[in-house]
C-alpha cells in the first residue's frame, strides 16, 4: 500500500493513448451502477472511453492508497456536486478531485477537502477572447490582452484550469461567479488569487500548480495549511492502466 504524508499532494495523470482496450471489461466491473449508467448514456464511443478511464484511475489511485478493493470504493455528492468518498472501512482514505479531457484524465489527492484540478485540451476550439469577456475579471482579461494573438489561447487555458480548480476545490459550484476572482500568474512558478469584496475567502490560505504538458494545461488548486506549503508530487503514468499502483 502507497503512503500519503499529511504534508503532501499526490497527482496522477494517463492520456488515453496509453489505454489498452483489453482490460475495459475489468474496468467498467470497477464502476459503481450509477458510474455505469453515465458511462452508457454517452453518446461518442471517445467520450464514454474516457470517462471509462478517468473514473476507473480515480478508483486505482484511492485504493492503492487505502488499501480498500477499488470496486468497493462508494463516492457521494455534496449539494453542489461534487463528489467525496466516504469513509473506508476505518481506513484512511485521501480526498480527491478528478478531472477528464479528451486524450487526458487526471486525479490529485490530499488529506485536504479542498482540493481542485482542472486538465483541458488547448487545441479545443473556443472563442477565448469572448469566453475572457463573460468569465474572468477585468485585470486577467487585461493580462491576457498583453499576449499576441498567435499565443493568447495558451495562456487563456492557463488562467481557465486555475480557475476552475479553485471552483472545484471550494466545491460550492458557480454559485461563486467566475469574475469574482482573480489569478495572477507571475514567471513560471508564482500563482497567486484575490477576491473581490463580495467574496468570503483569504488570498493567502491558497497554493496552486500549473502543469504544462505538450497540448494541454492542467492545474492545482489546495486550501494551505499555516504556516506551510503542500509538497506536490506529479506522477504522470507513462504506461495503460492495468490494475492497482505500485511502487
Amino acid at each position: 500500500m502507497r503512503i500519503l504524508p499529511e504534508n503532501e499532494v499526490h497527482i496522477y495523470s494517463v492520456g488515453t493513448e496509453l489505454e489498452d482496450v483489453a482490460h475495459h471489461d475489468r474496468w467498467r466491473g470497477l464502476l459503481s451502477p450509477e458510474e455505469r449508467g453515465r458511462y452508457e448514456r454517452f453518446v461518442f464511443e471517445r467520450d464514454r472511453r474516457t470517462f471509462l478511464l478517468a473514473h476507473a484511475l480515480v478508483r486505482l489511485v484511492l485504493s492503492a492508497y487505502s488499501g480498500v478493493d477499488p470496486a468497493d470504493l462508494e463516492f457521494e455528492f455534496n449539494p453542489f456536486g461534487k463528489p467525496l468518498v466516504r469513509p473506508c472501512k476505518g481506513c484512511p482514505c485521501p480526498c480527491f478531485s478528478l478531472s477528464h479531457t479528451t486524450g487526458l484524465a487526471a486525479c490529485a489527492i490530499a488529506f485536504e477537502p479542498e482540493i481542485g484540478i482542472d486538465v483541458e485540451d488547448t487545441r479545443r476550439a473556443a472563442d477565448c477572447d469572448l469566453l475572457a469577456e463573460s468569465s474572468f475579471s477585468l485585470s486577467e482579461q487585461a493580462w491576457l490582452r498583453r499576449f499576441p494573438t498567435a499565443t493568447r489561447g495558451e495562456h487563456f487555458y492557463d488562467l481557465w484550469t486555475l480557475k476552475e480548480a479553485y471552483i472545484k476545490a471550494r466545491g460550492i459550484g458557480l454559485s461563486l461567479p467566475l469574475n469574482q476572482f482573480s489569478m495572477e500568474i507571475s514567471g513560471e512558478t508564482s500563482i497567486a488569487i484575490r477576491f473581490s469584496e463580495s467574496v468570503d475567502d483569504r488570498p493567502g490560505s491558497w497554493q496552486f500548480a500549473l502543469f504544462p504538458a505538450l497540448t494541454y494545461r492542467m492545474a492545482l488548486a489546495v486550501r494551505k495549511p499555516p504556516n506551510r506549503p503542500w509538497a506536490i508530487r506529479n506522477y504522470p503514468l507513462t504506461g495503460p492502466l492495468i490494475g492497482p499502483l505500485t511502487g
